[in-house]
């Protein structure tokens, strides 16, 4: 999906929430998280905006994530809590024997 489309799927958002807005003011019903919520749950096209936005998995550029996107990072979070976990270690160890 191309940024393009990101933006025309905000737009859609956008004009889905006035008119929820608009239909809320109509039946002058006040203006609450609840009833906005409610309202929204009712809109399918707003379901399926969030269906088709979820099922994409677009990250704030508007491409795609993969795994192998995220492979160079999550190997190097890896690595360094590995490395956290074995100076922990280290130090339980040396607690350990200094109260023997």
């Amino acid at each position: 999906m191309n940024p393009n489309a990101s933006e025309a799927g905000l737009e859609r958002l956008s004009l889905t929430v006035i008119d929820v807005l608009k239909d809320l003011s109509v039946t002058k019903s006040p203006l609450t998280a609840d009833a906005l919520l409610k309202a929204l749950r009712k809109r399918k096209d707003l379901a399926e905006l969030l269906s088709r936005s979820a099922e994409t998995g677009l990250n704030g550029n508007g491409r795609r994530n993969t795994i192998k996107d995220e492979l160079p990072a999550l190997q190097e979070e890896n690595r360094r809590l590995r490395e956290q976990e074995a100076k922990l270690r280290q130090i339980g160890r040396a607690s350990c024997r200094e109260r023997v």
